[in-house]
């Protein structure tokens, strides 16, 4: 599902972009083997990586202490907030930041 959607935003030449956050999200699922951490890896680094610093820091300190959101969701939000980039995630939590655009996908 969700590679299907990034392969169709592809086609239509969209940029898309990863919160560096969001990459060691990935790889520390649980139970995630070494196999599917390499293809996990492989598959976020084919779009453009943004790392997340100071001041997306400072904007997901805000989120997390405005929304209660987890620090990692807050940091991913800051950085498509900073961006203004829509954020695409099957991730309810998102709802509640009103100054992103939110896909649920």
């Amino acid at each position: 599902m969700v590679v299907d959607a990034c392969a169709r935003w592809w086609e239509e030449g969209r940029l898309l972009s990863v919160s560096s956050v969001t990459v060691a999200e990935l790889l520390s699922l649980p139970g995630v083997t070494t196999t599917e951490a390499d293809r996990l890896l492989r598959f976020a680094r084919s779009f453009l990586t943004v790392a997340f610093d100071d001041h997306l820091a400072a904007t997901a300190a805000m989120f997390r202490r405005s929304y209660g959101l987890k620090l990692p969701d807050a940091a991913i939000a800051a950085t498509a907030f900073h961006f203004g980039a829509t954020l695409a995630s099957r991730d309810r939590a998102f709802r509640r930041v009103r100054q992103i655009n939110l896909i649920e996908i």
